[in-house]
């Protein structure tokens, strides 16, 4: 095997990859951005957004479904929306409205977001708003505004009883209503049963009660796993139940006709991902349409909410090796400008696996290395590479060894370290904008887009200044 990390990696995987190169001169390129130019330039840590990468997410899961409707001569149609807890940045909403998303919700704050967008044009009274998740007095009371300003597609997906009688007190007329359905959790979790949503006999209670209302009017059934959509025995066992309610549902109260498929696509997270997103939507397409025939309900129009698929590999985050240690003969710390966990907080608190590149130093030599935050916490640290690191558990009595190769270190040399695909959930669980571990400052954040003119790279907020995180602290 030849030594450069570039062979290293090349001779392991499929590389050159979708987005994914290397310049002549040994740098990584993301999308044809040279990531190395944008640390150099901004300086690090640095966290960046490809915009583009977002509509294109979009507009490739709009095909996949229609068509898998098209193909299976499926009666219903399709409505996508952007789950906005994902990343509820104005880039990131906005762009996913552009590319023709509806929107789902999950706070009081999200309705806020809606107001402002309706007011700025970005949305009309046609556009589908779903408001999901378990709702505070301030919630229901914004979802009660918005459908007093006449938002014809204003859907509050109910997750518990109290939020109807707590609706049908405020006398709303012809609120639209969808059911949450509380799935059977993953046999992993310490619990059998989702603690959102209504188990199936109560969620047809409330058919039956509100099937003649003028106030609320049943439109949905809503399903959701943690796991997202994947062809696993867990998935089609909890979709072929949610589907066999909705054709129950759709009988006996002719206005449901929309059946929410929740839940995500996986993202690309590790440089071996392999899925077929087209078959397995074409699978579900077809479940859905067999079912319906089978109990002779009609085809619902298919709702997607999807978050991590449209904006998760728009993201990523860039840190400076400030300097290598070595602890004992065989272990190398490449110590980072930078908070792992507090950047990446889904990297220390669920183990989440990212894509982690140099940005240069491809034509060096290689070296097996950990990665060390700068926060004194014993777990700020990051040791894959999203599969080149060769894990194994065959030999370890299932303790599973990773390996994160790097270029080798040199004290005449800049490195860069690049997090790829981290642009889902990581600003907001780590505290976007507030105190971060042992008051390190939040990173600057850039926008990359493209235009006529070529790519350009925006600044959209500063690293936070010292007298911020004084003021947080009542100083």
């Amino acid at each position: 095997m030849k030594r450069r990390f570039i062979d290293l990696l090349s001779q392991t995987y499929t590389w050159p990859q979708q987005g994914l190169d290397v310049s002549k001169h040994g740098t990584l390129k993301f999308h044809g951005v040279d990531l190395f130019d944008v640390a150099q330039t901004h300086g690090t840590p640095l966290r960046f957004h490809y915009i583009p990468s977002i509509s294109l997410a979009v507009s490739r899961a709009n095909e996949w479904f229609q068509n898998a409707i098209e193909s299976h001569h499926y009666q219903g149609g399709y409505i996508p929306a952007f789950a906005t807890k994902s990343s509820p940045f104005r880039f990131s909403v906005e762009e996913t409205i552009k590319a023709g998303c509806h929107l789902e919700t999950s706070s009081a704050v999200d309705l806020d977001i809606v107001q402002h967008l309706l007011s700025a044009g970005m949305i009309t009274h046609q556009t589908y708003i779903l408001c999901n998740g378990c709702k505070s007095d301030r919630y229901l009371n914004g979802v009660l505004e918005l459908h007093s300003m006449g938002m014809q597609n204003l859907i509050c997906i109910l997750d518990n009883e109290d939020e109807v009688h707590r609706l049908l007190t405020a006398a709303p007329k012809g609120l639209k209503v969808g059911f949450r359905v509380a799935t059977e959790e993953d046999p992993s979790f310490e619990f059998y049963t989702s603690r959102l949503g209504m188990k199936a006999t109560k969620i047809m209670e409330l058919v039956s009660q509100l099937h003649s209302s003028e106030m609320l009017i049943p439109t949905m059934i809503h399903f959701f796993i943690n796991s997202g959509i994947r062809d696993t025995a867990y998935f089609w066992n909890e979709s072929i139940k949610a589907m066999r309610l909705y054709t129950e549902a759709a009988t006996h109260c002719s206005s449901i006709r929309l059946f929410n498929i929740g839940g995500g696509l996986p993202i690309k997270k590790t440089l071996d991902f392999d899925f077929d997103y087209a078959s397995l939507i074409h699978q579900v397409v077809e479940q859905l349409k067999q079912t319906c025939d089978e109990f002779s309900a009609p085809h619902p129009t298919i709702v997607s909410e999807f978050g991590s698929f449209y904006v998760g590999e728009s993201g990523g985050l860039l840190m400076k090796v400030m300097l290598q240690k070595s602890q004992n003969d065989r272990e190398r710390w490449n110590m980072l400008d930078g908070s792992i966990m507090s950047n990446l907080p889904d990297a220390w608190a669920i183990h989440q696996r990212f894509i982690t590149l140099p940005t240069n130093g491809w034509f060096e030599g290689f070296e097996r290395v950990s990665l060390g935050g700068m926060t004194c916490d014993g777990d700020d640290y990051y040791n894959d590479q999203g599969s080149i690191m060769m894990s194994s558990s065959s030999t370890t009595m299932d303790q599973e060894v990773h390996h994160l190769f790097m270029p080798t270190y040199s004290r005449d040399q800049e490195t860069y370290v690049a997090f790829l695909h981290t642009g889902a959930y990581q600003e907001t669980v780590g505290g976007y904008g507030g105190l971060q571990h042992c008051l390190l400052p939040q990173p600057k954040h850039v926008l990359v887009r493209e235009s006529e003119e070529g790519i350009s790279v925006e600044t959209f907020r500063e690293a936070m200044g010292p007298e911020s995180t004084l003021s947080l602290l009542g100083y």
